[in-house]
């Protein structure tokens, strides 16, 4: 599940990293700014409903975002997120340090896609979770100090991986997880305890099958 933090952390970081220009663009701008971002880092196509950037609170909010697979899956939704919301603490982002106070991310599907060659829609898009950098301890290198999230509020619903090489593989997973509230996260570490309740509920269907053991992000 370490690229599923890549993940998440690199969108936050696409929101945020903009904030301090997004705030000056009415909100229509901010969606298009954002969706053009997104497919600059990924090369993938990217859908927003709705983005709304607070001018008196400092806050964040994204409605609907889906992020497509490449052309070579078709361009099927790899990623689909109803809500994400995010209050980070103005004085800190003054001092380039980036601390969210309050983080809600809810996932509702992840869906991932073997070819007939064996590839996943997860790897074959030109490196780009391995060009994210996640904080690896309290604050990491670079311009932007990453001070940790005080509260973050996640939900995750279904995984679902399809194979066109071999349909055994094929997995519907729900992960069960509801507002699940975890508190003062500073690295990947910190999702640890909440990956075990989730390998506990059935998770483990995603590293086995009954033909042994499998990974689909392997490949």
């Amino acid at each position: 599940m370490r690229w599923l933090w890549k993940l998440a952390a690199g969108l936050a970081g696409l929101a945020i990293l903009g904030l301090v220009v997004l705030v000056l663009l009415t909100d229509y701008i901010a969606r298009t700014a954002m969706i053009s971002s997104i497919r600059a880092q990924t090369g993938l196509e990217a859908k927003i409903d709705r983005v709304n950037v607070g001018l008196v609170q400092p806050t964040l909010r994204v409605e609907n975002f889906v992020l497509h697979s490449p052309d070579s899956f078709n361009g099927e939704p790899m990623l689909t997120i109803p809500e994400v919301s995010i209050e980070y603490d103005r004085e800190a982002a003054g001092r380039q340090q980036l601390r969210l106070k309050k983080v809600r991310l809810n996932i509702s599907e992840i869906q991932i896609v073997e070819n007939a060659l064996g590839s996943t829609n997860l790897t074959t898009f030109p490196g780009w979770l391995g060009k994210i950098q996640i904080p690896q301890g309290e604050i990491p290198t670079g311009a932007v100090q990453f001070r940790g999230i005080d509260e973050l509020n996640l939900t995750l619903g279904r995984i679902r991986f399809r194979s066109y090489k071999d349909s055994s593989k094929n997995l519907d997973v729900d992960l069960g997880v509801q507002n699940e509230i975890i508190r003062n996260v500073t690295s990947e570490t910190n999702l640890y305890p909440l990956l075990v309740k989730i390998a506990l509920r059935g998770g483990l269907q995603l590293l086995g099958t009954p033909s042994g053991i499998w990974n689909p992000l392997d490949k």
